[in-house]
């Protein structure tokens, strides 16, 4: 059964790992990703063989989580996300997670599910003072398509939920 595995890699150790377990289908960023977004935790999911199938990525600032870099090979059994994420959480601070997505209007309605605010369907404006304005000013000259959103996490998400459930 495939499974995320709990060791945290640099990107080169992770695209070497990935590369080696797939020399047909190399581990390639897109051109797209701005140089500013510098993903540099990344930990990784592998089949039964222990052969890598899909990765995802964070990078820590001062007042959120970076996160992203998320990537399969194809055909590989389903479930990554449900795999890598909660190994991820077990690394990330407590801190709001800023996110840019690919311009595909399931995947983000995916992520809104899972309690994702995307710029495109609108933040809320308690969730964006929690950004730094020039982190804002690059998610938004990046992603002009409003592709990025912000997820509440942890403390936050939790005292907002008992605020609503009146904890």
């Amino acid at each position: 059964m495939p499974q995320a595995l709990d060791e945290v890699y640099s990107f080169e150790e992770m695209k070497r790992k990935w590369d080696g377990d797939n020399p047909d289908e190399p581990y390639i960023r897109s051109q797209t990703v701005p140089d500013w977004y510098g993903l540099d935790n990344w930990i990784v999911r592998v089949d039964d063989d222990g052969k890598v199938i899909s990765t995802t990525a964070w990078r820590e600032f001062p007042n959120f989580t970076l996160v992203g870099g998320t990537k399969s090979i194809e055909n590989s059994e389903r479930g990554h996300m449900n795999d890598l994420v909660p190994v991820r959480n077990k690394y990330i601070s407590d801190k709001p997670l800023v996110a840019a997505f690919t311009n595909d209007e399931r995947w983000m309605r995916t992520n809104i599910e899972r309690g994702w605010q995307i710029k495109k369907y609108g933040i809320e404006q308690k969730l964006l003072d929690l950004i730094p304005d020039d982190v804002l000013e690059k998610l938004n000259s990046s992603y002009s398509k409003g592709n990025w959103g912000i997820r509440e996490t942890g403390r936050i998400a939790k005292s907002w939920w008992f605020i609503i459930k009146g904890y």
